[in-house]
């Protein structure tokens, strides 16, 4: 090439070649961004229910322990007076 301007003409072209792969490197890297963020949302929201579905369970466990000390609490009452027919809401006894 004996063409004076060649040298820059291949500087320019390499230039341009580098700033369009900048620009798709940019775009993915936004791209990436965009769906960690989105993962991030969801992992957050996967979160949330599990607590709620932990705080369901924990209150439904209170729940049934109370209700397994008043039907106990019912039953002791009718065995301490064998025989006796005694009204369950009744405590004067």
């Amino acid at each position: 090439m004996t063409d004076k301007a060649y040298p820059f003409k291949a500087r320019g072209k390499r230039q341009e070649a580098r700033g369009k792969r900048q620009e798709e490197r940019g775009k993915r890297q936004e791209a990436r961004g965009r769906r960690q963020e989105a993962r991030g949302k969801r992992q957050a929201a996967r979160g949330k229910r599990q607590e709620a579905r932990v705080k369901r369970q924990e209150a439904r466990g209170k729940r049934q322990e109370a209700r397994g000390k008043r039907q106990k609490a019912k039953g002791n009452i009718k065995d301490s007076f064998q025989g006796i027919s005694v009204p369950k809401n009744c405590t004067s006894y």
